[in-house]
């Protein structure tokens, strides 16, 4: 960055820390994300100086991380509101606590769908766990992850419930295709694939 880029940066960041034009165009912002309804009652011009930093910020890095810091300062700052509280901004416009705090609230991520095929010792076997069907708690032999999967009955024919019981009572690895259903990092479901239980000998023909 040279230097007047850095000036540049510094200047726009002095001129919006504290002015009531730019945390009412954030708070319009943060709202139309979270579909929350709210007007700003921003004027043509602040909407414009928005634009225009907005656009400054996507080819200065300097400027758009101090953006990112001053917004997720006013998330705070929302976050902290209570019911009873009022934030006044300018002369035309006020955020109650419920407002501000919907406003940041995080929306849950939509689940996404993933296989977790690998090698797994069955840890244990409880018949029955799933309405019908099994569950089984079993561990990935390279990353040591622990799970929790069902076993739909029907799912796998007479030689791999054999194998299923061979695993679970000697702990022998099993090749196993697993269906998941993850929010993030935490997995909400995740089931045996159909026919998808194999030995370790199996899978390598």
């Amino acid at each position: 960055m040279n230097g007047t880029e850095t000036l540049t940066a510094i200047l726009a960041v002095a001129g919006i820390v504290g002015t009531g034009w730019y945390f009412k165009l954030y708070l319009e912002a943060r709202s139309r994300d979270k579909k929350v309804e709210f007007d700003a009652k921003a004027t043509e011009q602040e909407i414009e100086k928005y634009r225009i930093l907005g656009d400054l910020a996507k080819e200065n890095a300097r400027l758009a991380n101090a953006r990112v810091a001053l917004d997720q300062s006013n998330d705070k700052l929302l976050q902290k509101l209570e019911d009873k509280d009022e934030l006044v901004v300018g002369q035309d416009m006020s955020v109650t606590g419920k407002q501000g705090r919907d406003i940041v609230r995080k929306i849950p991520e939509s689940p996404i769908e993933v296989r977790l095929d690998g090698m797994y010792r069955i840890l244990s076997v409880q018949s029955g766990a799933v309405e019908v069907g099994f569950r089984a708690t079993i561990e990935n032999v390279e990353s040591l992850e622990k799970l929790t999967i069902d076993i739909p009955e029907g799912t796998l024919d007479d030689e791999q419930l054999k194998s299923l019981q061979t695993g679970e009572w000697e702990k022998t690895a099993l090749h196993m295709q697993i269906n998941a259903s993850l929010r993030g990092e935490r997995l909400l479901k995740a089931t045996l694939a159909r026919a998808g239980l194999r030995t370790a000998a199996e899978r390598d023909e």
